[in-house]
């Protein structure tokens, strides 16, 4: 039998405790140490800016519109400051409609805004906003020579070489076309003349769906410069918020 001296079985102890006990030791302040997986993150600020006119070209301070979040609750919202800009705090993440609103101007909205960057949501197309038209269409008559139809319309305030005035005219095959029922639509026309003029041929009425022969029914609403017009997907129409409702009966004509 092989006897051990008691310094070498002290020595033998100490070789196989002094690890485990490392081991040990190491694996506690593993367990107690540990980082905290932080919580994601769901919510940033979205940031843009606007750019404010009159109803003509004249640039306006940008401060006092209402950008709204749809949808949010509570509802998210922030106001433009001098230089347009504004920043909407802590919304949470994704795929809203903005709606830009102040006293005078049209509403206006943005459809389908991703908002998904834990960062910011910068909007880089600034939308140019014009204030509601103060042009009432006050007459209109057609005339249709040379395949051509030519609408006249009178203005009040009267348009001028020092005070343009706008207006947009909507095209439907009905009599019930309006501003908000329409088959088509010009852009927005400037005129310097009382009363102002507004031709177009047969073929290009042929490309906004008018054939040769067909009845046509116009009206003529004042707009402005800047008309904040949008597609709206919910109604699925384009919309004119800065017309003015102040207008005449449609005139009709047939297409040459």
């Amino acid at each position: 039998m092989i006897k051990l001296k008691l310094n070498t079985i002290v020595m033998l102890n100490r070789y196989y405790f002094l690890p485990l006990l490392f081991i040990l030791v190491c694996f506690s302040c593993g367990e107690n140490d540990s980082v905290p997986t932080p919580d994601p993150i769901t919510s940033s600020n979205i940031t843009g800016s606007v750019i404010l006119y009159d109803e003509g070209t004249s640039q306006l301070s940008g401060d006092g519109m209402t950008i709204t979040v749809e949808g949010t609750s509570p509802l998210k919202s922030a106001i433009s400051d001098a230089n347009g800009k504004f920043v909407i705090s802590d919304v949470p993440f994704g795929t809203y409609t903005l709606n830009f609103s102040k006293t005078g101007h049209g509403t206006f909205k943005k459809f389908g805004l991703v908002h998904n960057n834990p960062a910011l949501t910068d909007i880089m197309d600034i939308p140019n906003l014009g204030q509601l038209s103060t042009t009432a269409i006050t007459s209109t008559s057609v005339t249709v020579s040379n395949n051509e139809v030519t609408l006249e319309l009178t203005m009040d305030p009267s348009a001028s070489i020092n005070d343009s005035r706008y207006y947009r005219v909507f095209f439907h095959d009905e009599a019930a076309v309006s501003g908000t029922v329409f088959t088509s639509f010009s852009e927005t026309i400037e005129t310097r003349f009382d009363p102002g003029e507004f031709t177009i041929s047969a073929a290009e009425l042929e490309v906004l769906g008018f054939p040769s022969g067909t009845t046509v029914y116009s009206r003529i609403y004042g707009d402005s410069r800047f008309s904040n017009d949008y597609e709206d997907l919910d109604l699925e129409r384009q919309v004119f918020p800065n017309l003015n409702e102040n207008t005449v009966a449609a005139v009709s004509f047939v297409v040459p």
